[in-house]
Parts: structure tokens; C-alpha cells; sequence
């Protein structure tokens, strides 16, 4: 293993649980860091590195921690968590779409924006939450799964979103629906996910296409987190 990738992963470790680091601050420097790395085993053995010395931190800190809700240990080492992981299925991701590349020459399910070099994958993320939906209402849970599926299509469609705004809304419900589809003791910390629903309500309270839709179906959805289940 690389000592050189190792120690940058330790390092962002240790600042992570210092530096009051916004949401999109954390994930500028993440990305900085990755991006020094061609190789996607050189990025996931930072990341996975990068999780372990904050997940052993976060096991350390957190079953005696008196105010975990607003405690900043918890909470940046839940973020660290969540947009790692995020990071480690991009990569995945990035690696099979690489494979078909090589057969049919091209990306399928990538939206270019605008001529430039960002790529949108609507089409793969919406294949995602489709097929994780249909799968929720086939085991009964038919009011979250309408209300991911109805909330994307808004969120999709709202032209007031900014597309780098939009494909994170609709990657925060990729992972709720996938969450959804999984045992409650085996899913992720619950201040997790309601440190998510709440971000997204109050992004998404702010936009007038959606925020309407947004309200009802984002309580459907924490209903079936918090109560139902």
C-alpha cells in the first residue's frame, strides 16, 4: 500500500474532526484529494483508509457522547461517512462505465451540460430510484415509494434548480431509496439520515416549483424512517 496516499488520507482524517467543514467545503476538498489519484484502486485505498480512521473515531466517540445531535465530532465524522461512501460508488461506478466505454465506445446514461466537461448522469441515476422504487411498492411500501418516485420527477423537472443542485437532491434520494430497501439494524446511523431529509427541506422549501411537493413527500419519506418502521 502507498504510504504517500495513506498519509493524505490521515491527514484529511484528522482535519475533518477539527475543521467546521460545510457540506460542499468537505466535498471541494475530498474531490481536491482524489483528484491526484488516476488509478481507481488509488482511490478507493483512500478512501477506504480515509473511512476506517474516521469510522474508529466516530465508535469511539459516539456511545458516550452527551449531545450527539449537535456534538461536532459526531456530525463531521457522519459526513466524512456519507460522502465517502458516496465517493467509493462514483468510483465503482466510473470503473464499469470504463468497461462499456471500451466495447461500445461511449458513456451510456451520461447527459453532457451545456458543451462543458461536467457530465449529469440523470438517465443512470433515474434508472436507480425507478428500480429501487418498484421494488419497495412490490414489498408494500407503497406511500414511500410513490413519494421518492414523485419527488425526483419534480426535482428533475424544476428549471430553477441549478443541474449541480439537482443531481445531488436526486443522488440523497438514490441512497434514501436504496437505505429504504435495506433492515433498519443494518442501515446507516439515523442522525445520518436526518441530517439528510432536513438539508434537503430546507434547500428545496426555498424553490417554488417544488416546494410544495417537497414538504408532503419528504414527510412521507421521514415517516417511514421515524415512525414506520
Amino acid at each position: 500500500m502507498s504510504r504517500v496516499i495513506l498519509k493524505v488520507a490521515e491527514n484529511l482524517a484528522h482535519a475533518a474532526v477539527r475543521i467546521q467543514y460545510s457540506n460542499t467545503d468537505f466535498r471541494l476538498d475530498l474531490n481536491s484529494k482524489l483528484s491526484h489519484y488516476y488509478s481507481p484502486a488509488d482511490k478507493l485505498m483512500f478512501l477506504n483508509h480515509l473511512i476506517t480512521l474516521v469510522q474508529k473515531r466516530y465508535d469511539e466517540h459516539h456511545p458516550n457522547c452527551s449531545n450527539p445531535e449537535k456534538c461536532h465530532t459526531d456530525i463531521m465524522c457522519e459526513k466524512v461517512l456519507y460522502f465517502a461512501n458516496q465517493e467509493i460508488e462514483q468510483v465503482k461506478k466510473l470503473t464499469e462505465n470504463e468497461g462499456v466505454q471500451r466495447v461500445f465506445g461511449t458513456y451510456i446514461g451520461s447527459l453532457s451540460i451545456n458543451g462543458s466537461n461536467s457530465v449529469l448522469n440523470f438517465g443512470e441515476i433515474r434508472d436507480s430510484i425507478i428500480t429501487n422504487t418498484q421494488q419497495l411498492e412490490s414489498e408494500g411500501a407503497t406511500n414511500v415509494s410513490a413519494s421518492i418516485l414523485e419527488l425526483s420527477k419534480a426535482i428533475e423537472e424544476a428549471v430553477e434548480i441549478e443541474y449541480h443542485d439537482k443531481n445531488e437532491y436526486l443522488d440523497n434520494l438514490k441512497f434514501l431509496s436504496e437505505q429504504a430497501l435495506i433492515a433498519k439494524e443494518e442501515r446507516v446511523n439515523l442522525s445520518v439520515i436526518k441530517r439528510l431529509l432536513k438539508g434537503m427541506f430546507d434547500g428545496l422549501s426555498a424553490v417554488s416549483s417544488v416546494s410544495t411537493i417537497a414538504g408532503m413527500t419528504l414527510k412521507d419519506i421521514s415517516d417511514y424512517f421515524l415512525i414506520a418502521n
